[in-house]
């Protein structure tokens, strides 16, 4: 499947490019996302996440007693410091996922929203 950047999303892959060129990945939120609260882990995401040790999906336990959370930034006409929980739930094989927590309650984007998302903001301060 092909990602085509639409105009919006354009101008966000420039700013990602100038803060991190090396790699990055970009998620349509669709409703069920948002309805669920809830991201899955791609082969990708998974991986970028273990490369920039924010967590290795591969070894972290199921459950969420077991979910980690780490400090993020989501740039949407403005910056918002939140969390991100990282965890793998008992059930669907402990299918990798992710959350930016208050999302919903923020009401910051909506079904089709491509959020720049930065996650585990001091490594990228220092």
């Amino acid at each position: 499947m092909e990602f085509i950047l639409n105009s919006n999303e354009q101008p966000m892959v420039e700013e990602i490019l100038k803060l991190h060129p090396e790699e990055y990945c970009l998620i349509r939120l669709t409703s069920t996302m948002l309805q669920k609260s809830i991201i899955d882990a791609s082969g990708f995401i998974r991986s970028l996440f273990k490369g920039g040790n924010i967590i290795d999906y591969s070894v972290h336990p199921q459950g969420g007693e077991n979910k980690i959370v780490k400090t993020s930034i989501l740039l949407e006409n403005k910056s918002y410091k939140l969390e991100t929980s990282f965890y793998r739930p008992h059930t669907k094989k402990g299918d990798p996922r992710f959350w930016i927590l208050g999302l919903k309650q923020l009401h910051l984007v909506q079904a089709n929203d491509t959020p720049y998302h930065l996650v585990d903001i001091a490594s990228l301060e220092s």
